[in-house]
């Protein structure tokens, strides 16, 4: 098929670019067909948000970042008691509706620091914009807790304009909506020192976007003490080139949080936890058991959460 469409795409391809060269605003007409159908053609461009081809392949420098390893390497220490529960889930059949580490968006590493987290530091509420494997994990270290320490467990609130139709079942907060459609200010008063912001959004820094309101709206307004979780961030790293170069992916969130980082602002860095598989890996492992077995069995699994706390 792809090669069949060869033509196509060349002939597409071309006027594309032709199109963006002389200006979609000279061409109402193309421009109008192409917003019907969701499309904006990008250019190999400086002014367009093009990946670049040679992307850094480790950590790159970042002189206004502290990641505070020594920090990191405490808090690791704080979490190692509970890696025997994450063991004994990994080991249990699969259930409908409850967490697996076999999964493609929230698997081992961060899962694991997620549900270590909540079990050790018990916060009141937990805020999540987005939701899926996370919030069943999530749920799991609420259920354990709430085993152990009755009427500890925290309080869920998911807002996600796609949740699963099953989610308010399992005791969830749901608000099925986009996170820009919220009033920042009224989610921010949702959390208090210890509690969490989980932040799974598009990715994307966009005019109007949920990154905008995550880190522009939400955070600068939230107390000291609150754990702020971002995914698929690689700090130091660059994006996987898999995902920017190869497949397109033009996401920008990492940057715009590297940008917060610098200068020592209200951020401070908790558990940067892609650095902490390449570069403590032995460290990691012991709170991250099932990461640690995964790793073994030659999987190349690259975690993506990244931890920090307000100041």
């Amino acid at each position: 098929m792809d090669i069949l469409l060869t033509p196509l795409s060349w002939a597409g391809g071309w006027w594309l670019s032709m199109a963006r060269q002389i200006g979609l605003t000279r061409l109402p007409v193309t421009r109008a067909i192409l917003a019907r159908c969701g499309v904006h053609p990008l250019r190999n461009h400086f002014y367009e948000p093009y990946p670049v081809e040679a992307m850094a392949d480790g950590p790159r420098d970042l002189p206004g970042v502290d990641l505070g390893e020594p920090d990191q390497l405490a808090l690791l220490d704080e979490l190692a008691p509970f890696a025997g529960e994450l063991l004994a889930m990994a080991d249990r059949a699969p259930a409908k509706r409850a967490f697996t580490f076999a999964n493609d968006s929230f698997g081992p590493g961060d899962a694991e620091i997620l549900y270590a987290l909540l079990r050790a530091r018990t916060p009141h509420t937990v805020l999540e914009l987005g939701s899926g494997m996370s919030t069943l994990m999530a749920l799991e270290a609420r259920a354990a807790t709430e085993a152990q320490s009755p009427g500890r467990g925290h309080m869920h609130i998911v807002v996600d304009p796609f949740p699963k139709p099953w989610l308010a079942s399992l005791g969830v907060e749901v608000r099925a909506r986009k996170a820009e459609d919220e009033d920042p200010a009224s989610l921010a008063a949702l959390l208090g020192p210890g509690d969490i912001l989980f932040i799974d959004s598009s990715h994307v820094v966009r005019p109007g976007g949920d990154v905008l309101v995550a880190y522009l709206g939400i955070i600068p307004r939230l107390p000291a003490g609150v754990l702020v979780h971002a995914h698929d961030i690689f700090t130091p790293r660059d994006y996987p080139a898999k995902w920017a170069v190869h497949q397109r992916r033009l996401w920008t969130e990492q940057y715009l949080l590297e940008a917060l980082l610098s200068g020592g602002g209200r951020l401070r860095t908790l558990a940067a936890v892609n650095h902490l598989r390449h570069a403590h890996p032995a460290a990691l492992a012991r709170v991250c058991p099932v990461l640690g077995r995964f790793l073994k069995e030659g999987n190349a699994v690259e975690p993506g959460s990244f931890w920090m706390i307000t100041a």
